[in-house]
């Protein structure tokens, strides 16, 4: 085993950048180890250099405490093929990352793993990737069987030192008419979760191989007990040529579910559905899409959760308690900066935002609801901050439909912003749907806010005054700002410590508001804010679009919820 440490001297930060994946391919192996050099230590170890696709791949290493980790592997026309990264706060000197290897991605890997933007240290590693193997067929040996080969032999993946364990063994598949129909051999899983699955297991991944243009997985009562014999937190995954789905079991309560049906939970299945959408259909999302000046970079997908009663009625699941990952196969690597995922909605026609994570050729969106969902491609800049500060932030969070211009050519990025216009971004940014407002007294119906003050209510991302307002129209403050993306956090399932000593570096602390004290503490742990200067922190400054979009995009950069 061979490990180089190299230093970075030569290629643009963008390519090495913390999560940042180009759809310009990254130079093969031999061209990057050419522009690195012998430099302070940064390690990488891996427990192999030949893997499987489709297994699970895990490194470690040590790199200097403190520094945000980027871990990359990319295919030897220097594609990148995953992409991962650890925040220093959380780097203790020693680094790990995990992932399963694509199914269609095999030959020769380079791993690079490192800190530093443009001018820091990095490990390379190189690695092989083959194909499944499958166990040849055999002539029959005095049986009164017929011919035919046995059939491949799937072998569970028990690294629960990560927590996944493959269960694909454990599926049968039959196909009619574009539709792959999945279903639990009982007995095949009990075994496999008895002698795989541990307390400790995190993943059950389900690798569905028929192809079609309708994947529909069951789960019955007795499946989904089994699935939580060892832990009830497991994530089911879902893995399909259409796209994947990672479902936390504990969204899907049974015997509720039965009991809200008023049947019996032996009378109850849950089916999955994993659709591609086609022909007159899929016209209709895309010329809409095309409409809006977009490229479309994928076929529309719609993710499905079904309660089907014994009589056959059937009821959809729309929303969940936290946020789902599905993801969607891409035909390259796109532009983490210009592409994003939308969701399309079939009433109205239109589409919104939805937090999208790219890696190599394939896209994650999370949201706590089903739809329809597209990757599209976005590119968009102004005219007014083409040497403003913010313009990179400005025409990032543009380009994923979360901020929009005053017009369509101007940003204004050093105008204030509204304690309603604030709102209406935090719930894009967040994939919240709208919901008319009810419960201030400044607030209407007919006022265009109305359905993202009451998104943001509902979702106790804002509260309003003693006096019963809101006061829309408002200009934001920054502590108001930091205290609304805290909110954000705890929506979407992320705790920040709480060290309210970051804040007596402050010679203004003084004039933090006591109930948003704990709140800009947790922003500038989060790295969501900083102080206007070195010493003070200006909390009742009214914040500008440029600040509030900033904000917005390390908020979403913290959740990992867009690419660095």
């Amino acid at each position: 085993m061979i490990i180089q440490v190299m230093k970075k001297s030569l290629i643009p930060g963008v390519i090495l950048g913390l999560l940042a994946a180009s759809i310009t391919p990254i130079a093969p192996t031999a061209l990057i180890a050419s522009v690195y050099a012998a430099t302070i230590p940064v390690s990488i170890s891996t427990s192999s250099t030949s893997y499987i696709s489709g297994n699970q791949l895990r490194i470690t290493g040590n790199a200097p405490e403190g520094k945000d980790i980027t871990f990359k592997m990319m295919d030897s026309a220097g594609y990148v093929v995953h992409v991962d990264a650890l925040y220093g706060k959380d780097n203790k000197g020693q680094f790990a990352f995990e992932f399963t290897l694509p199914s269609n991605k095999t030959g020769a890997m380079t791993i690079i793993a490192g800190y530093g933007g443009g001018s820091g240290e990095f490990a390379i590693k190189n690695i092989t990737v083959t194909s499944s193997p499958t166990t040849p067929g055999g002539g029959g040996g005095g049986g009164g069987g017929g011919g035919g080969g046995t059939p491949p032999v799937t072998q569970p993946s028990t690294d629960n030192s990560q927590g996944t364990v493959n269960l694909t063994g454990a599926i049968k598949e039959s196909s009619a008419n574009g539709i792959v129909t999945v279903t639990f051999d009982t007995s095949k899983l009990t075994n496999l979760i008895t002698s795989s699955a541990t307390s400790e297991s995190k993943v059950f991944v389900l690798d569905v191989k028929e192809t079609g243009n309708t994947v529909k997985m069951e789960l019955n009562t007795q499946v989904l007990s089994l699935l939580a014999t060892k832990n009830e937190d497991i994530v089911l995954q879902v893995k399909t040529s259409i796209g994947s789905y990672n479902l936390p079991l504990k969204q899907l309560d049974i015997a509720a579910i039965a009991r809200e049906q008023g049947v019996s939970t032996n009378d109850v299945k849950i089916v999955i559905s994993i659709d591609k959408v086609q022909a007159d259909k899929a016209a209709v999302v895309n010329t809409a899409a095309t409409n809006q000046g977009w490229q479309v970079l994928s076929v529309p997908v719609d993710y499905s959760i079904s309660i089907v009663a014994g009589d056959g009625s059937t009821k959809l699941i729309n929303s969940f308690t936290r946020y789902i990952e599905r993801s969607i196969p891409l035909q390259s690597a796109v532009n983490s900066q210009t592409a994003t995922g939308v969701m399309y909605n079939q009433e109205t026609g239109a589409f919104s935002p939805v937090p999208t994570l790219f890696s190599g050729d394939s896209a994650a969106l999370f949201r706590k609801g089903n739809s329809i969902y597209t990757i599209i491609n976005n590119p968009k800049t102004f005219s007014d901050i083409s040497s403003h500060w913010a313009k990179n932030d400005i025409e990032l969070l543009a380009s994923k439909l979360i901020v929009n211009g005053i017009e369509k050519d101007k940003f204004a990025p050093d105008n204030s912003i509204t304690r309603a216009e604030f709102a209406a971004l935090l719930i894009r940014s967040l994939a919240v749907e709208e919901v008319k407002a009810a419960g201030f007294t400044d607030v209407t119906s007919a006022d265009w806010f109305s359905g993202a003050v009451g998104a943001a209510k509902t979702a106790q991302l804002i509260s309003g005054f003693e006096n019963g307002t809101f006061q829309p129209n408002a200009k934001i403050t920054r502590e108001q700002m930091v205290t609304m993306i805290i909110r954000a956090f705890q929506f979407a399932g992320k705790e920040v410590a709480s060290d309210t000593t970051v804040i007596d570096k402050f010679t203004d602390r003084a004039t933090i508001s006591d109930w948003s004290k704990d709140a800009v503490a947790k922003s500038i742990t989060a790295g969501v804010i900083q102080g206007m200067t070195d010493t003070t922190f200006a909390p009742q400054e009214n914040a500008t679009r440029a600040q509030g979009t900033l904000m917005l995009e390390r908020m979403l950069q913290y959740l990992q919820f867009i690419n660095k």
